[in-house]
């Protein structure tokens, strides 16, 4: 219907568009009866969503439209069955960020094809970061890992492609496992780091650890843990706090890193992370003045109020006595309870010694109701200043 009223309706995207759903008949019909044709993204699209019969119809017909980046998206969607068509039949191959895309997405068995029959490897940023990591190819001592394939195609087992792979050409082989490891433990693939383990993984730094800690990935962590990789920076710890990483600081706490420095608790008390502010309060070395004060008074985290020691908090109810803060004045007096007698005639001195507005808030707020002990400095503050009126 189109095609007679509204011809000018038409482009070469329609096929394009065809092609990415797979409907073969409506880009067959379009070749018949229009002249647009099709555009690179025609292959490219249905390499990407594994559309077979398609790839082989265009490449038929429009084989100029190939580029190497279709083979790519094939195989970063793990259609092994198109990656392999477009290798047999197409000059143009891939470039390296179809092994790229196969690992990172943990098509494996794509990748070892690859490995196999392609020799493009890493993109060169992958390969610069891959030297954290070593792999011995111990293939005697490796069990395979099973692999999900489609019906059509059979996959020779995942050891015996790679070891036939690495007889051919062992150097590219252990730079591109390498590069299989980089990926994995940036994705958290854990079925592919079990995989390499089985043929000696190595670990050449320690900055896998530290990127595991940094993004919060307790189940990598775990993994290197459990692998016996050594968790060797005693920073750890300070690293996840830095990164605002809870579970990833309460799991290196549970195995003997310590929390040293006040220091850290400011850190995350600056970036107003509560969650994280309240944990190290609670298993850190105890929050002397200073470190609640810039806390409470420059943060305005008065939250941790309760988690300070006594003797604490009646200085830094003073201070604030004496500043006029009164929310952290409020926390104090009304959110804990000072039991110690000395402690409560050294806060009643300090009401005493208060600016008249403050005096008046206390009085005005239900502070003296929560803090009855209070009330003699109150009453003594105004029997001395009425005092000084009669003196005048």
């Amino acid at each position: 219907w189109l095609h007679v009223r509204l011809p000018s309706t038409f482009s070469e995207y329609d096929m394009d568009g065809a092609a990415t759903n797979g409907h073969l008949n409506v880009i067959k019909w379009l070749h018949e009866h229009r002249s647009e044709g099709c555009t690179h993204m025609a292959p490219f699209h249905a390499a990407r969503h594994g559309h077979l019969e398609v790839i082989q119809w265009l490449h038929a017909h429009y084989p100029d439209k190939f580029v190497r980046q279709a083979m790519d998206q094939a195989a970063g969607n793990g259609h092994l069955h198109i990656v392999r068509w477009l290798h047999e039949n197409c000059r143009e191959g891939c470039t390296a960020y179809a092994m790229y895309l196969a690992a990172r997405n943990g098509h494996l068995n794509v990748m070892l094809y690859l490995l196999e029959h392609r020799s493009e490897g890493f993109p060169s940023n992958v390969m610069t970061a891959a030297h954290n990591f070593e792999v011995q190819c111990l293939f005697s001592s490796s069990r395979p890992l099973s692999l999900k394939t489609d019906r059509s195609h059979r996959v020779h087992e995942p050891m015996i492609v790679l070891q036939s792979a690495y007889n051919k050409r062992p150097a590219f082989v252990k730079d591109c496992l390498r590069c299989l490891a980089q990926i994995a433990t940036c994705e958290g693939n854990i079925e592919i780091l079990d995989w390499l383990n089985q043929l000696g993984l190595e670990l050449r730094t320690t900055i896998p650890i530290r990127d595991a800690v940094a993004r919060g990935n307790v189940q990598l962590l775990q993994w290197f843990y459990s692998n016996q990789f050594e968790l060797q920076d005693p920073d750890l710890l300070e690293l996840a706090v830095q990164k605002g990483q809870l579970d990833a600081a309460r799991w290196l706490s549970k195995r003997g890193f310590k929390i040293t420095s006040l220091n850290l608790i400011e850190e995350a008390g600056r970036n107003d992370n509560v969650s994280l502010l309240r944990w190290l309060v609670e298993h850190g070395p105890p929050l002397d003045f200073d470190a609640a004060l810039v806390l409470t008074g420059k943060y305005h985290h008065e939250e941790i109020v309760p988690m300070v020691s006594e003797s604490v908090r009646v200085l830094l109810v003073c201070e604030a006595l004496q500043s006029s803060n009164r929310n952290l004045v409020w926390h104090i007096l009304v959110g804990t309870r000072i039991e110690d007698e000395n402690s409560r005639e050294t806060i009643r001195d300090a009401i005493q010694h208060a600016s008249s507005s403050m005096l008046r808030w206390i009085e005005d707020s239900s502070i003296c109701e929560s803090c009855v002990w209070c009330l003699p400095a109150l009453r003594k503050r105004r029997a001395s200043e009425m005092g000084l009126v009669d003196q005048n």
